[in-house]
């Protein structure tokens, strides 16, 4: 009889596949398509695949949250900046931004909130519960208006690109081989982290699960698990305490990136057999 590790499965989103995308029509008669995939119980933490056609933009708004969005493709824009594929942008809560794709190509991205995505003017007028916007002790109110302050006092978004080489540490599981990882962000409020991490041809990564769920980007390569096999442009979402173990193709590192919905620790499972 199997235990509960081996009941729990990863959900799997492919930004290719053409199901599950609907429009989003703006008050100014112009719109973009999202393709949402997580809502976390936890937080209320949003993860979504979303499309912007070339010369839309966002007029100039703020968030009820922090978020960040990875380009998959195409150029995206913030303010002024363009910024290229193979980038992480992170939004702190409260900051003003006006974003959306070059005048070039398309864009598309994935979107990653820290918490629910209650709008300012929710806050203000006290429709929002506390449950709405997570139970962490960090978070509520206070924390959106001390965000929505540094905002108005240029608190500047973060930029990072998995394809440039400052910032990778090398780390070493406990049967001796070595990965990489570019560590971004860890989120004051929920514990939310997301790195860029490295794991080179021929990696194993022992049987293993964390504390809390967490999903993979994959930006190149092939990761294999023991519940598929998956290539450029999957994103799976592991629930707590889902067990895993992860090797990589022999012809190539894998990269992707790596994002949980809280703080999190790891556990080797050697124990544990099939």
């Amino acid at each position: 009889m199997k235990s509960k590790l081996h009941l729990l499965t990863p959900s799997v989103f492919n930004v290719k596949d053409k199901t599950g995308w609907f429009w989003t029509e703006e008050e100014n008669g112009r719109g973009f398509y999202d393709k949402p995939i997580i809502s976390d119980p936890l937080n209320g933490a949003s993860i979504k695949f979303a499309h912007y056609d070339r010369e839309y933009r966002k007029e100039e708004h703020r968030h009820g949250c922090s978020f960040g969005v990875y380009v998959i493709d195409g150029e995206y824009t913030v303010g002024d900046r363009q910024i290229r594929a193979g980038s992480f942008v992170w939004n702190p809560v409260g900051n003003v931004s006006s974003h959306g794709a070059s005048g070039d190509k398309d864009c598309r991205i994935l979107y990653i909130s820290n918490r629910s995505e209650a709008s300012p003017e929710d806050f203000a007028d006290n429709t929002v519960s506390r449950a709405a916007i997570g139970s962490q002790p960090c978070g509520g109110w206070k924390a959106w208006k001390q965000g929505l302050e540094a905002g108005d006092e240029g608190e500047r978004i973060q930029v990072f690109n998995i394809f440039e080489s400052p910032g990778w540490i090398e780390k070493e599981e406990p049967i001796g081989n070595a990965f990489y990882d570019k560590q971004m962000i860890v989120d004051r409020e929920t514990g939310m982290v997301v790195n860029f991490s490295r794991y080179p041809a021929g990696f194993r990564k022992p049987r293993f699960q964390l504390n809390c769920a967490h999903g993979m980007y994959i930006i190149k390569g092939a990761m294999v698990t023991d519940h598929g096999v998956f290539g450029p442009g999957n994103f799976i979402w592991y629930p707590k305490g889902c067990a895993c173990e992860m090797t990589v193709t022999a012809d190539e590192d894998c990269l992707f990136l790596f994002v949980t919905n809280r703080s999190y620790r790891i556990q080797f499972l050697y124990e544990i057999r099939t």
